[in-house]
C-alpha cells in the first residue's frame, strides 16, 4: 500500500493511523451504501422508508406514517447529532460511527 503522508491527512479523533481511518471508513461505507446514497426527497417520492430497518422506522417514524411529525426527529438528529434513549442500538451505533469517521469541517493551524 503507497504510503500516506502523516502531515497532510487530519484523521478524526481516536485515529492515529491513515490506513486504519480509511479500511473503517470503506468498512462502513461499504456496510451502508445503500443508505448513504439515498436522497430526502427519494424518501417521499420513493417510499424508501421500507428500506431501512423495520427497528428504525419505528424510533424515526413514532407516530407511524403521519405527513407532518415524520421530519422532526430527523430535523433535531441532524441540527443536535444526538440519538433518543428510545431509539435501537443498531441506530445509535450508525449514528455514533457516523460522527466518529466524520473529518473536521473546521480549518486547523489558520489554513
Amino acid at each position: 500500500m503507497t504510503d500516506l503522508p502523516d502531515q497532510e491527512i487530519y484523521l478524526p479523533n481516536g485515529f492515529t493511523d491513515p490506513h486504519v481511518y480509511l479500511d473503517s471508513a470503506i468498512k462502513f461505507i461499504s456496510d451502508f451504501d445503500r443508505l448513504i446514497n439515498m436522497h430526502i426527497t427519494n424518501f417521499l417520492t420513493h417510499n424508501q422508508w421500507t428500506y431501512l430497518p423495520e427497528s428504525w422506522r419505528e424510533a424515526l417514524l413514532p407516530n407511524g406514517n403521519d405527513d407532518y411529525d415524520w421530519i422532526s426527529p430527523l430535523v433535531h438528529l441532524a441540527s443536535a447529532n444526538t440519538s433518543a434513549d428510545k431509539w435501537p442500538e443498531s441506530l445509535k451505533e450508525y449514528i455514533d460511527t457516523t460522527e466518529k469517521l466524520s473529518l473536521s469541517r473546521k480549518p486547523l493551524n489558520g489554513c
